[in-house]
């Protein structure tokens, strides 16, 4: 990112029951899949994913977080659709695979699926970091440059 930090957008924790979806966990879940968890293994900058669930997408970028141990997986999400069962689809753009200090205000993995479909009814545009540890923090749209943010997917 810039010199600028960025603001880490928290508000759908401000919904009423937000709390009541709150799913307790320590770490992200490794996938059960072998295909998902060698494709997980193998994320870089530059990757890009189409037409992924949102259970798809946690399963593949929380796999890939717990196995990156010290390394934030930094992620522009272009929600596309919804498919006939009313679930949302995403487009991903891995913007950034390293190093980043932990901000004031990640959240944890139990929030992750809410914070997704929170968002997903709102913009469609979104950037999302994940770290192993089970954090996840997601960025205020003002606070990063915008013509990165909207030609990344």
């Amino acid at each position: 990112m810039d010199a600028i930090t960025p603001t880490i957008d928290t508000r759908y924790l401000n919904e009423p029951g937000a709390f009541e979806k709150y799913i307790p966990m320590d770490e992200w879940k490794l996938s059960d899949n072998p295909f998902v968890f060698k494709v997980a293994a193998k994320i870089n900058a530059g990757a890009r994913f189409h037409d992924l669930t949102l259970h798809s997408f946690v399963s593949l970028f929380g796999t890939a977080a717990a196995l990156g141990t010290g390394l934030t997986f930094e992620l522009d999400i272009h929600f596309t659709s919804i498919n006939n069962k009313g679930a949302k689809k995403l487009d991903v753009n891995v913007a950034f695979v390293g190093e980043r200090a932990i901000p004031w205000g990640a959240d944890d993995a139990g929030f992750l699926m809410y914070a997704l479909e929170w968002f997903a009814r709102r913009q469609t545009f979104m950037r999302l970091s994940m770290t192993d540890g089970g954090l996840f923090w997601i960025y205020q749209r003002d606070s990063i440059n915008s013509s990165i943010y909207c030609n990344t997917i």
